[in-house]
């Protein structure tokens, strides 16, 4: 379990509302993630439809042209992109499957 990464086992808290965790989920996240935590949040990869998405997301993000964070919002624009780095361990924990960590 541990090797399957925190993201497999803990991706939503406990559904019991004895949780301070779980009653702010109620409180500030979507109405529907009791349903979704049940089901598995790493899709399969489903072939060509995929691979399509993905190249257009980063022929988006490789045409951007970066602005400073201080012009965010000035000029309300169409469309933009927002790169976050997530690190793949936290201390002893992965927090994704090997496949994903070892993903280049």
């Amino acid at each position: 379990i541990k090797k399957q990464g925190v993201i497999r086992f803990a991706s939503y808290p406990p559904l019991d509302d004895s949780f301070l965790v779980t009653r702010l989920w109620d409180k500030h996240m979507s109405p529907t993630w009791r349903e979704d935590s049940e089901k598995d949040i790493i899709p399969e990869d489903n072939g060509e439809a995929r691979k399509n998405i993905v190249k257009q997301i980063k022929q988006f993000a490789d045409n951007s042209t970066p602005i400073p964070d201080s012009h965010i919002g000035s000029d309300e624009p169409d469309q933009m992109v927002v790169k976050r780095t997530v690190l793949g361990r936290k201390g002893k924990w992965n927090r994704f499957p090997p496949d994903i960590m070892n993903k280049k």
